[in-house]
């Protein structure tokens, strides 16, 4: 199964930006989007998810259930044990 993890983002967010590179220098076993959202204008993805902080990580499968959302830093490995987690529960 493929999964997917959404990063909302603020450019002018510090965290944000090492959330970035942590997602860019160790890569999790699903594809990454980056959506930038401006807090000024959110995005219709943003509203969508209901993002209000940022960093915000929505890991989800490739039929978009949500597994887990993740407000602030976390690192890729963390993303990966969730991952293994739902596939250990749910794909039995």
């Amino acid at each position: 199964m493929n999964f997917k993890v959404l990063l909302f983002k603020d450019s002018k967010c510090d965290l944000c930006k090492i959330m970035q590179q942590e997602l860019m220098d160790n890569p999790p076993t699903a594809n990454v989007t980056i959506i930038h959202v401006n807090r000024e204008n959110c995005s219709a993805d943003a509203e969508l998810y209901n993002v209000i902080y940022y960093p915000t990580i929505i890991l989800m499968t490739e039929d978009n259930k949500i597994i887990s959302r993740f407000e602030g830093f976390v690192d890729s490995k963390s993303i990966d044990i969730n991952i293994k987690q739902y596939e250990t529960e749910c794909m039995v």
